[in-house]
């Protein structure tokens, strides 16, 4: 190895690379073994496919973020602008 480069951790499934083996290690838990086994949501009964989504869901759906973006055809307010797009179409 030369001096100045540093090891580097790759995925096998997908070929990303991390510095540490440790991030490697975070990286497959939730993004390729929690895929196989999709976790849901117990509030909502939403399924994801790993772990990550799912706790990014419920800290914008679930955490009592401000639901700033509004229909304009209902009353409905949403915390993102995908959902809300989603609820339009």
């Amino acid at each position: 190895m030369n001096k100045g480069t540093k090891k580097r951790y790759e995925c096998k499934s997908c070929n990303k690379s991390y510095t540490t083996n440790s991030r490697l290690n975070f990286h497959v838990k939730n993004v390729h073994q929690t895929a196989i086994r999709r976790t849901m949501c117990l509030v909502c009964n939403r399924r994801f496919r790993s772990l990550y989504n799912l706790k990014v869901h419920q800290r914008y759906v679930h955490a009592g973020i401000q639901k700033r973006q509004a229909c304009k055809e209902c009353v409905k307010r949403f915390s993102s602008k995908r959902d809300l797009a989603d609820h339009c179409h």
